[in-house]
């Protein structure tokens, strides 16, 4: 056929082998047969001829003793006809095709990953930029307002840091992590007695659900820091991971003043819920609720969403 003529003229042969002696299809092998028999074990090796990429793999087989046909001789050091109990399969495979495919997966993902490192970079250099403007801003309200845009960029910014790092899932604990971190260093003054504490799970989510969990993340300890532990100056913010298997539950707590009488999620009056809510709803699919603590002081914030099928990458 036209696909076996293809092949035989890939090996440097010009008319088809069915039928004809073994000795006729020169393999050069003898010594990697006599490697696998001595090893005791398949043995493979890899050839570059001119742009192709051919893997040989020799299979020692042992069975009971016979003669061994003429067309197997050329396996045998114990010549034709001698009583032996081994045979040899050699496999010549084309792997070109897919080591290029290979070899272009790995530069793809390089470029995603520098991509990744680069965006980071910028949300970083926009984060300080608003730094700037809102040490220099004169009104209290807008200083609160740039800080907050501060902060959510930044914890898109630690998104892009683990996917410059890491090529799929992403543990959503070492982001909240990281979100402490700054929420730490940028916003809590040293004086503060305020612990922030992350526990539960380490929950693998994928690229969209990691950004939009990191959002959802720094919003409500942003809010629990404002009107939870507010100006008391002390208490504990704890975010909280659990693994359901195809869900994810995330709890965000303080041990604040609690919520107000006759407190409604619809008429909140606060940006940060207002994204939380939209964030959950919209782009998890999931469920958002406050709740007062289960010890019975301060409030405690309940996201629950389906996780995502995994992203495909070609």
């Amino acid at each position: 056929s036209g696909l076996g003529s293809y092949h035989y003229r890939l090996l440097g042969y010009s008319e088809e082998l069915i039928g004809k002696p073994i000795a006729q299809l020169d393999t050069a092998d003898a010594e990697l047969v006599e490697q696998a028999f001595r090893d005791n074990h398949p043995f493979e090796y890899e050839l570059t001829e001119t742009e192709r990429i051919w893997i040989r793999k020799i299979v020692p087989i042992v069975g009971p003793r016979y003669r061994l046909p003429a067309k197997f001789a050329l396996l045998s050091p114990h010549g034709f006809g001698k009583r032996v109990r081994r045979v040899a399969l050699i496999t010549i495979h084309d792997a070109t095709a897919a080591r290029r495919k290979a070899q272009e997966k790995l530069v793809r993902q390089a470029m995603v990953q520098e991509i990744h490192h680069r965006v980071k970079n910028n949300l970083q250099t926009v984060a300080s930029l608003l730094r700037m403007q809102a040490r220099r801003a004169q009104h209290e309200e807008t200083k609160q307002i740039l800080n907050g845009s501060i902060n959510r960029i930044l914890s898109i910014a630690v998104v892009h840091e683990f996917l410059s790092q890491y090529e799929k899932a992403i543990n959503m604990r070492d982001v909240a992590n990281r979100i402490v971190r700054q929420v730490r260093d940028g916003i809590l003054d040293a004086t503060q007695a305020v612990h922030l504490q992350v526990e539960g799970d380490a929950v693998f989510l994928h690229a969209h659900q990691t950004t939009m969990v990191a959002l959802v993340v720094n919003e409500l300890i942003l809010n629990a820091l404002e009107h939870g532990i507010g100006d008391s100056g002390s208490g504990t913010v704890t975010i909280s991971f659990t693994d359901e298997g195809d869900r994810v539950c995330l709890t965000v707590s303080d041990t604040g003043a609690g919520l107000p009488a006759n407190f409604t999620l619809a008429e909140a009056n606060s940006l940060g819920l207002r994204i939380v809510q939209t964030i959950v709803e919209q782009d998890l699919r999931g469920s958002f609720e406050l709740t007062a603590a289960p010890e019975g002081t301060g409030t405690c914030a309940h996201v629950s969403f389906p996780k995502a099928a995994p992203e495909i990458f070609e």
